[in-house]
């Protein structure tokens, strides 16, 4: 699937969600997921003390379990916002879990 379907199939389950369609929380982030895992792992590249903290993959589920409880509350109107939505989330996680890694506290994990 090129970028330019990818955002067409995401603006749908955007209309979707608005509608308040059963289960479109679920398919937006299920299609979005590998595109989700890539921007956590851009962000893991750009703090690497953070893997030994937790690994991509978990905080990639907590950051999607929390986008999703967002999106319980707000449609966004098209994909760019969807995925600015996505990228202040993991932004703030981030920085959660960032705090302690700079005051050399290597135990802190990222609560859903």
């Amino acid at each position: 699937m090129n970028e330019f379907e990818h955002s067409t199939r995401i603006d749908a389950l955007l209309a979707k969600l608005k509608a308040k369609e059963p289960k479109a929380r679920e398919e937006l982030i299920a299609h979005s997921l590998e595109r989700l895992q890539r921007l956590s792992r851009k962000m893991f590249r750009k703090h690497p003390n953070l893997c030994t903290l937790e690994e991509t993959d978990d905080i990639t589920q907590k950051l999607v379990i929390r986008l999703h409880k967002m999106l319980d509350g707000l449609t966004p109107e098209d994909t760019a916002s969807y995925f600015k939505l996505a990228s202040k989330t993991f932004a703030g996680c981030f920085k959660i879990l960032l705090a302690p890694a700079s005051q050399g506290i290597k135990t802190k994990t990222l609560a859903i």
